[in-house]
């Protein structure tokens, strides 16, 4: 059984998962692990309709709290830390798939508020945000 912080961090994920695939992504790998980090969404942003190229690898980093009085932002808590271990992780995945250099990528941020789960969340799509990656 899932606790409500474990609840309300996969409702933010399925939330994000969506929001990217309504802005045409394809999500291809979720909750990618390795012992330093771990990547919430992996997903493939395609150039043309018909036939679709890749145009580059997008790894996400998705951040849900409860909106409060405090002021932290769900963005804040991807501290220069948190980011180390996600370009070393997406690195990874990125050698282990033998396409290192030769497709693009970047690391973006999805940060979710929400109030109480009934009400609609406030979503922000931070992309290319955590530097250090090509």
């Amino acid at each position: 059984m899932l606790s409500s912080h474990q609840q309300l961090g996969k409702f933010g994920e399925d939330l994000a998962a969506s929001f990217l695939q309504n802005k045409g992504y394809k999500i291809v790998r979720r909750n990618y692990r390795q012992k330093w980090g771990e990547i919430d969404l992996i997903a493939i942003k395609y150039r043309g309709f018909i036939l679709k190229r890749i145009e580059k690898y997008v790894f996400v980093e998705v951040k849900t709290l409860r909106r409060n009085e405090s002021g932290i932002l769900p963005e804040d808590e991807v501290t220069p830390w948190k980011q180390q271990r996600i370009i070393r992780t997406a690195e990874t995945y990125l050698i282990e798939k033998g396409i290192f250099n030769s497709i693009p990528w970047q690391i973006d941020v999805i940060a979710i508020e929400v109030k109480n789960l009934g009400e609609k969340p406030i979503i922000r799509h931070w992309e290319n945000v955590v530097w250090g990656n090509s």
